[in-house]
C-alpha cells in the first residue's frame, strides 16, 4: 500500500489530549469544536454521544472519533432519557487532531464524520490499544515531557484509525 503510506505521511497535523478524568454522573460535555478532528476513548465506564441526531452508547475499550471538526454531546445519560439509570463513574480520554494545510482536511474525503469502534476491534488492534493506554498513562503522569510524548503518541493514534478505516474498506470491497 505505497499509496496510503504516501498519504499518511503527506498529513501535517498536530494532536494532543484536552482532557482525562473521571466523572461522575450526572455530567454531559457539550463540545464545540475548535479543531479539525477529536476523539474519545472511554477507559472505564460508559457514556453516550450523540452526533448529527444519533445517539451511540460507548462503554469500556470502545472508541469514537468525530472527523470534520462537527460539534457533539458526550453525555452519561441518553439525551431523550430524563433519568440518569447509570450511577457509575466514567473515565474518558478525548483528544483533538488539528492540521496545517488549509481547510478542507485531507481527512474530510478519506474518513467518516464518525467512527465508532468497540472494544472488541481495538483489542484486536493490540498496536492501538496499547497507544491508548499508554498515552492514558503519559498525560495522567503530568511528568517532564510527558506531553511531548502525548502530543506524539496522539499522532500515532490518528495513523492507526485511519489504517483501521482503509482496511475496513478494503475488506468490504472483497466481500
Amino acid at each position: 500500500m505505497p499509496v496510503l503510506s504516501e498519504i499518511l505521511s503527506s498529513i501535517k497535523t498536530h494532536g494532543s489530549v484536552y482532557f482525562c478524568d473521571k466523572l461522575e454522573p450526572p455530567w454531559e460535555m457539550i463540545e464545540k469544536m475548535e479543531y479539525s478532528a477529536a476523539f474519545h476513548y472511554v477507559r472505564r465506564g460508559r457514556c453516550w454521544i450523540s452526533f448529527a441526531g444519533e445517539n451511540y452508547l460507548l462503554g469500556p475499550g470502545d472508541l469514537v472519533f468525530i472527523g470534520r471538526g462537527d460539534d457533539h454531546v458526550i453525555s452519561s445519560s441518553k439525551p431523550s432519557e430524563t433519568e440518569n439509570i447509570y450511577d457509575e463513574h466514567t473515565h474518558l480520554l478525548c483528544g483533538y487532531f488539528s492540521f496545517r494545510d488549509p481547510i478542507p482536511s485531507p481527512l474530510d474525503e478519506a474518513m467518516p464524520p464518525i467512527l465508532v469502534l468497540r472494544s472488541d476491534e481495538i483489542a484486536e488492534l493490540s498496536w492501538l490499544k496499547t497507544t491508548l493506554e499508554h498515552l492514558s498513562s503519559e498525560y495522567d503522569s503530568q511528568t517532564p515531557g510527558a506531553m511531548v510524548v502525548v502530543n506524539k503518541l496522539t499522532e500515532v493514534v490518528l495513523v492507526e484509525l485511519i489504517r483501521f478505516h482503509i482496511n475496513k474498506l478494503d475488506s468490504h470491497n472483497f466481500v
